[in-house]
């Protein structure tokens, strides 16, 4: 393989571990544990393979947070990387990751004062917080690695 293909790879595995994998494992653990009036659960309601999949994936107790909290932080953090890779290198990445962060903030307090449907929960705020320091933290890194 010559340096243009290892860095194509290099790039690709970049994104689906720390772009993909993140948003499907939120969509999953929605999918599997989540409430059924859950937009998501309900989108696949019809599926029997799903339904399935949720009976036999119930008798599986987890914390609620991760049931109800670290999806959203995985999706915040999966924005935020896909920002962190489109905007390496650049001035205004940080920037950027920070309007990302604003965003799920902006929508959670909406969620409190019924701007956004949804339910406002505190433990999403720091989930949020969270998420954007492990963001950063790991872009600042591979940036200088």
């Amino acid at each position: 393989m010559d340096q243009n293909s290892n860095s194509k790879v290099s790039f690709y595995f970049s994104v689906l571990l720390r772009v993909i994998f993140p948003l499907l494992l939120g969509g999953v653990i929605y999918l599997l544990w989540g409430d059924a009036n859950i937009r998501l659960v309900s989108f696949f309601s019809d599926c029997e393979t799903l339904q399935q999949l949720r009976i036999t994936f119930s008798t599986i107790k987890i914390p609620e947070w991760i049931i109800y909290n670290l999806p959203d932080g995985l999706w915040l953090f999966s924005l935020l990387q896909i920002l962190s890779i489109i905007w390496k290198g650049e001035r205004d990445r940080n920037m950027w990751l920070l309007v990302g962060t604003m965003m799920a903030i902006v929508h959670e307090a909406g969620q409190w004062s019924d701007v956004f449907p949804g339910t406002f929960d505190i433990s999403d705020l720091l989930i949020y917080c969270i998420a954007a320091f492990v963001s950063v933290i790991i872009s600042i890194y591979l940036e200088n690695s």
